[in-house]
């Protein structure tokens, strides 16, 4: 969408028109279509994702989707069709990665970078989309089949509803969702006596499959064989992916039971089953299959703990009974050590769908106990939880649509079987258990090196993934970089060095994820309940009071055609749903040319130089940075506009601008990026432009001056 080079940047009639042209939503979204290729061999799974982007407006912009993926799987390969030419990625360690993107950004060249922010959370970014063009951008990715219940099943999680708790994740990297609900070409490759079935529906061909919820696919017919993989380095290898072998240990396990506010949310969107009820039925028929030795802890958490208490055999579904109805946050970790300090459990299984950052995952690993995970509802997150079930040699899987007992069973089996003498005894390129499957990777003689094809190069990243954790930081990283796979330490990045450079900062759109269908579902039902008329919407508001302490309001209100938006509070806040709020009241119209109006008072110069510090906050980086940069304040709010132009009135700002060569209002929009620069990429972006060649004894004492010099030190 163009921009309106018309309208007067200093009035503030034209600020609010153009406002509510560019309220966040009203951009086109860049995203315009999504490919999966799968292919089976054996029990390993490869998938080539394609996403093409698109820019429909007359400026250039930077695309950005942060999406989940499943834990266990290893990214190895990224590339681009930019304008014709294909452009390979590169791993690099994560530091140096992000640098080079940013440097390509402020070359003005189109660059793609694929981060894993957390284990089970990824972002892609494709930065300097040219008007008028599309790029098309291909990944790769592998990992093994999980084994629940006698089925080969693959699960690719394609979005997730609101996460309780922070993330610690700046706003730009943040899980959003709320954008349309699209679908996703997906075609499948098996093997020959095998087949693809989704929802008990044989693949036969290309399909189309919706992304507000999870692709599943089962394999059927499908048996163990060996696959031959060759590392980085050119050791060749056989990998085996197997079925656990079943064992008949005791059980005693303590098992948690999410019965947070989320888990009231329907579990499936083909079932208006909630969660919770799902779980409570599904442990009902585990617990009469239990063993007369079988020892269980019962727990269920949600802001608060609590011990339901133990019980052996049969008799555990008496402690099942006394689980009460959802409520409260999810409070993971303070769940977790209630139980490890009151019964000291070796082995704890989470019952959980997953939607919380509230567990320190380094800290709880570190405690000796081992942890399993089973998933719940189709907008579950694997992320944190699955982590954790990683490092502690758990396993995680993920009930299918309303069949919790059979999760269940299966993450109890995993329990009772033993590992591998072998698993210590060093004879293995690598040993691993995920969701089920056993995994095993012998070094071959290099007569039997495996053909250079999709699948050894898959197989390769997997088993370089598993290996990971038994490297130090260093191997581990050099081992990425080697293998070129995305990690917590390594990204995959790309700069199109032949392409044509655009002028200035691209404006940054976030690609927001499909509401989970549940999640629709649920707020449907919450209307109903609450009696709401069909015009009732929901709104949901985001502000910040301090940076990195967000919090959200929901509710409803009862609309007419004509009705109004929900009014205002006093903070600073953004609509995230249905509709936007009204705009602040306007103000008298300023000079259009602030440098040559006549100076404030010393006393009023002093006053508000400490309010100065709180206007970095309320400035839209993200999608102002262009602006900014040219000194264009027109989407700024009228108060922050007023606060900037005062500001570059004083004297000693004005001589350091004019000695950089700058206007005075100029420097102070990179001064007050300067402020925030650490924690919003936008706004550092915005500061590299406007003063990255600047000395700092140039604009240290304008900055000092007005109560900024704290962004200086250092």
């Amino acid at each position: 969408m163009p921009s309106i080079p018309a309208l007067n940047a200093d009035d503030p009639v034209s600020r609010l028109i153009d406002r509510s042209i560019r309220r966040p939503g009203h951009f086109p979204v860049p995203l315009i279509a999504t490919t999966y290729d799968i292919a089976f061999t054996g029990g390993l799974a490869y998938v080539t994702s394609r996403r093409t982007f698109r820019n429909q407006e007359a400026q250039t912009i930077e695309a950005t989707l942060t999406f989940p993926l499943p834990v266990h799987a290893v990214l190895y390969a990224l590339e681009a069709r930019i304008g014709g030419r294909v452009v390979k990625a590169v791993a690099k360690d994560k530091t140096a990665a992000r640098e080079t993107y940013e440097d390509a950004i402020d070359r003005g060249k189109t660059a793609v970078l694929h981060e894993e922010l957390l284990r089970g959370i990824h972002m892609l970014s494709v930065a300097h989309v040219a008007p008028g063009t599309e790029i098309e951008v291909t990944a790769r990715f592998a990992l093994a089949l999980s084994w629940i219940g006698g089925r080969a099943m693959l699960r690719i999680p394609t979005t997730v509803g609101d996460v309780y708790g922070v993330s610690g994740l700046s706003d730009c990297d943040e899980l959003v969702h709320g954008g349309p609900v699209t679908a996703a070409a997906l075609t499948v490759a098996c093997e020959p006596g095998t087949t693809a079935r989704i929802g008990g529906t044989e693949i036969s061909g290309p399909t189309r499959v919706p992304l507000d919820r999870p692709i599943s696919v089962e394999v059927a017919g499908w048996t163990a064989r060996e696959i031959r993989g060759r590392t980085a380095a050119g050791q060749p290898f056989g990998l085996s992916i197997a079925p656990v072998p079943e064992g008949d240990a005791a059980l005693d396990a303590a098992i948690l039971i999410d019965h947070s506010g989320s888990m009231v949310e329907p579990c499936a969107s083909t079932a208006r089953l909630s969660k919770h009820a799902a779980v409570v039925l599904g442990l009902g028929e585990v617990a009469r299959a239990l063993k007369s030795a079988d020892r269980i802890n019962l727990w269920q958490f949600e802001s608060e703990a609590e011990d339901l208490g133990s019980a052996q055999g049969s008799h555990v579904g008496d402690l099942i009974r006394m689980l009460s109805e959802p409520r409260g946050g999810t409070e993971i970790g303070h769940a977790i050590h209630a139980c490890l300090s009151e019964r000291g459990a070796r082995d704890i299984v989470l019952v959980t769908d997953g939607k919380s950052y509230a567990l320190d995952v380094q800290e709880l690993a570190r405690t000796g106990a081992r942890f399993s995970v089973v998933l719940i509802g189709e907008d579950s997150l694997e992320a944190n939880v699955g982590h954790l079930a990683i490092l502690t040699g758990g396993e995680i899987f993920v009930a299918d649509g309303t069949d919790v007992a059979t999760a269940l069973k299966q993450v109890l089996a995993s329990l009772r079987s033993a590992p591998r003498p072998e698993a210590t005894a060093g004879a293995h390129l690598a040993l691993a258990r995920r969701g089920g499957m056993e995994l095993v990777a012998t070094p071959m003689p290099a007569a039997d090196a495996a053909a250079d094809d999709g699948a050894a190069r898959a197989a390769g990243a997997l088993v370089a993934g598993l290996r990971l954790a038994s490297l130090t930081a260093q191997e581990a990283a050099d081992l990425a970089v080697s293998e070129g796979l995305v990690t917590h330490l390594t990204s995959l990045v790309l700069v199109d060095e032949a392409g044509e450079a655009q002028a200035g900062l691209p404006a940054m759109r976030k690609v927001a994820l499909a509401s989970p269908a549940t999640q629709i579902m649920a707020a449907a039902s919450a209307r109903m309940h609450f009696g709401g008329a069909p015009d009732t919407m929901l709104y949901c508001l985001d502000f910040d009071d301090e940076p990195r302490q967000s919090q959200s309001v929901c509710y409803s209100r009862a609309m007419t055609p004509t009705g109004p938006a929900p009014a205002r509070s006093g903070r600073d806040e953004t609509m995230f749903a249905i509709g936007a709020p009204a705009d602040r009241p306007l103000k008298a119209s300023r000079s259009a040319r602030p440098d040559e109006a006549e100076s404030p008072s010393p006393e009023s110069r002093e006053s508000q130089a400490p309010q100065l510090t709180k206007l970095p906050r309320r400035i839209d980086w993200r999608n102002e940075g262009q602006r900014l940069v040219e000194g264009i304040l027109i989407g700024l709010p009228n108060d922050v506009a007023d606060a900037i132009d005062a500001a570059a009135r004083v004297g000693v700002v004005k001589r350091a601008a004019k000695k950089l060569g700058v206007s005075a209002r100029v420097l102070v929009i990179g001064l007050l990026a300067r402020v925030v620069s650490g924690r919003d990429r936008h706004a550092e972006r915005v500061y590299r432009a406007i003063l990255a060649r600047a000395k700092t004894q140039d604009i240290a004492h304008a900055a000092e001056r007005l109560g900024l010099s704290s962004a200086f030190s250092g």
